[in-house]
């Protein structure tokens, strides 16, 4: 009970304002299909982070890397030169 009033605390926590401190390329991608995450979380991130790509599947969901993983490794091997 503890451990998931603090998984609370965290995901609900707002740190839009910081996304202009990432400075890496950053690839993120998303399912439209996501349940738990909507898409317009992907759209902020991206907006947000300056040297982002966003990567979106039209027919997965959530989880992604551990449902789909060679979806993410061959994101990863098409957009390596990105993330350099």
């Amino acid at each position: 009970e503890e451990i998931s009033g603090t998984f609370r605390k965290v995901v609900k926590e707002d740190l839009k304002k910081d996304l202009n401190l990432i400075d890496v390329p950053t690839l993120i991608i998303w399912g439209k299909k996501d349940r738990s995450t909507p898409l317009e979380h992907g759209k902020i991130l991206h907006k947000g982070i300056k040297k982002s790509k966003f990567i979106v599947f039209e027919k997965l969901g959530h989880g992604i890397p551990k449902t789909h993983p060679e979806v993410i490794s061959k994101v990863i091997r098409n957009n390596i030169e990105f993330i350099k």
